[in-house]
């Protein structure tokens, strides 16, 4: 097992999902011990490849497009300075239940130092063991410190996805901006644009780092 560019297994899982053509270019990772087991979808595997490696995929100019969480200047949002005096111009923050962020991340993988066996890596929160814990199968063989950052970063995602944040803006000003675009707030936060309505766009919180995964 070797190391293969990123973009790559991401373009094939593409194929292999059905999609007949895609642009993998802005992915510069490599991947480390890709397998795709028997019981596994390619759809399955590269989902799991967008938690483990920080990258999301949307669809540009008819083109299914994958780019990393973090890639491209975000865009300066402050509802504030848009349209002063208008009453449809504002901010609404949307913080979602506690039970709506997982209060552990179990990840599995294939073990190199262990001729390939499973083995898993947890990250978990200080709240109690009530609310669910999420898994995520990775195709990879991974020893277990890189398996742990992704389980540590992987929980850290899904806690900032709770918090949300609408903002109503004019028209003019969501001309350019497309799900999937990194966007910041005036508190300094990293968002990703994940709707775009008429005046409203919603955003979800990213937390620090996002894009980037240390030891892989």
């Amino acid at each position: 097992l070797g190391a293969t560019p990123l973009a790559d297994v991401a373009a094939d899982l593409a194929r292999r999902a059905g999609f007949e053509t895609c642009n993998a270019d802005a992915l510069t990772a490599m991947v480390e011990g890709f397998v795709l087991a028997g019981g596994e979808t390619a759809r399955g595997a590269l989902e799991a490849l967008m938690r483990a490696y920080g990258f999301f995929a949307r669809v540009e100019d008819g083109v299914l497009t994958f780019r990393p969480l973090d890639a491209g200047a975000p865009v300066a949002l402050d509802p504030a300075a848009c349209v002063p005096g208008r009453q449809d111009v504002g901010r609404t923050a949307l913080q979602g239940e506690a039970d709506d962020a997982p209060v552990a991340v179990r990840a599995h993988a294939l073990d190199p130092t262990r001729d390939g066996r499973a083995h898993v890596a947890e990250a978990r929160t200080a709240a109690g063991a009530a609310r669910r814990v999420e898994t995520i199968s990775l195709p990879l063989a991974l020893p277990g410190e890189p398996l742990a950052v992704i389980a540590d970063e992987a929980l850290r995602e899904a806690g900032a996805a709770r918090d949300r944040t609408v903002l109503r803006l004019p028209p003019s000003r969501l001309a350019a901006i497309e799900p999937g675009d990194p966007a910041t707030t005036p508190d300094g936060d990293l968002h990703r644009v994940v709707r775009v309505d008429g005046v409203e766009v919603t955003l979800q919180r990213l937390p620090r780092g996002a894009g980037r995964r240390a030891g892989l």
